[in-house]
């Protein structure tokens, strides 16, 4: 089970807007299932999202490896608009378990830590299963889909 999870980003970007607004709507019925949650929240701007129930506010931080530390499981509110965010390769890096928009299906093997979402309802149980579950057993690397092959290996 995840201990903590982690949120990173420039809150002011419109590139968060949607993934933001997923979150405060999924984060009360989060807290209210499982009332010990935690979020971690990194970045310029993090003081926007410091009235969320069981957040921590950090801003930046000196150390990116401080976002990815311990049993930390990393939600990316981004959407697909222009790339893969650095977030998903840092976390691809230091093999976590992630929570992404569907937007990013094509950026991302399909892998037991990567759990997808597309609206409030199924950000809440993407996290809740990272929450309340061990987390699945793995014998190969979550990679970014640059690397899969045709075939999907």
């Amino acid at each position: 089970m995840a201990e903590r999870l982690t949120v990173s980003g420039d809150f002011a970007s419109s590139h968060l807007r949607e993934g933001i607004q997923c979150l405060r709507e999924c984060w009360p019925h989060v807290r209210r299932v499982e009332g010990d949650a935690r979020i971690d929240i990194y970045g310029p701007n993090a003081c926007l999202l410091s009235d969320i129930p069981g957040s921590r506010v950090h801003g930046f931080v000196d150390d990116i490896g401080d976002l990815y530390r311990g049993n930390t499981v990393v939600v990316v509110l981004n959407r697909a608009k222009s790339g893969v965010p650095n977030k998903i390769v840092e976390a691809v890096a230091a093999q976590r378990p992630i929570i992404v928009h569907e937007s990013f299906r094509t950026s991302l093997s399909a892998h037991p830590l990567v759990r997808w979402y597309h609206d409030a309802r199924s950000l809440k149980e993407a996290i809740l299963a990272f929450v309340r579950e061990p987390l699945p057993a793995f014998d190969r690397p979550i990679i970014l889909a640059s690397e899969v092959d045709v075939n999907g290996q």
